[in-house]
């Protein structure tokens, strides 16, 4: 797999791999208790808060598969904004209360809205290209982290949700790879692999606080429970 994601309870992780396979792993048995067939390049994964769907994207389609975890089956997908230069298609961040998917689609410069109840999706066009997404704020606000131009430094975007208003570019890191927010709001961090460093940014106001050098190509962010580690993965070197 290239791609995962856990459920909120915790009981199952989903692994997407790249040659078009989507694996349900038991934690607590540590064994792989299905395998589904998806569209191959896959780009992005989320498990809806109450863990009852799965989302994954690929790199050139246009639509977002379901899987039902209830059932164990794939279900109707969820189209998205079809009529674009192919491909770009890649992380997704689903809204806390479940409302909504946004799909960010670098290549295009643009991000999708998606409302897993079914309707028409919404382009929403920052002057960025989106690499990835997270949510902060309880919801209210999505932060959008990309490249303008060369990428050095690299930009962010709040989109307050409520809205649809997007927020003023904040410039911070080199190539931002991923964005992750604490649960409290107090920081935000950028993972940015055209420098070998982690962003630290004031959650309200996104000044820049400090960069932190870590191994080469930082490639994902993940924040303890109590939000007093950050664990950062280094695709060059194999070491967190």
């Amino acid at each position: 797999p290239v791609l995962l994601a856990i459920a909120p309870d915790g009981k199952r992780v989903y692994g997407a791999s790249a040659d078009g396979k989507l694996t349900v792993i038991d934690t607590q048995a540590r064994a792989v208790v299905a395998t589904l067939s998806i569209s191959p390049f896959t780009s992005g994964i989320a498990v809806s808060p109450d863990g009852g769907q799965v989302y994954v994207t690929n790199l050139f389609g246009g639509a977002v598969a379901v899987l039902d975890t209830a059932r164990g089956a794939l279900g109707a997908s969820l189209p998205l904004i079809s009529s674009l230069r192919r491909g770009g298609y890649g992380r997704i961040a689903v809204a806390p209360d479940g409302s909504a998917l946004y799909v960010a689609n670098q290549g295009n410069r643009m991000m999708t809205r998606v409302d897993p109840r079914g309707g028409r999706p919404t382009a929403i066009t920052p002057d960025m290209a989106p690499v990835d997404l997270a949510f902060a704020a309880g919801g209210r606000r999505l932060l959008l982290a990309g490249c303008k131009n060369m990428c050095v430094p690299g930009a962010i975007i709040p989109l307050d949700v409520g809205s649809g208003d997007l927020g003023s570019t904040v410039f911070a890191g080199s190539r931002p790879y991923r964005v992750l927010a604490s649960a409290d709001g107090a920081r935000v961090y950028l993972a940015n692999i055209g420098g070998a460093t982690v962003s630290v940014l004031e959650g309200a106001s996104l000044a820049h606080l400090a960069d932190v050098a870590v191994p080469s190509s930082p490639t994902s962010l993940a924040l303890s429970p109590d939000g007093r580690r950050l664990f950062v993965a280094s695709d060059d070197t194999g070491v967190v």
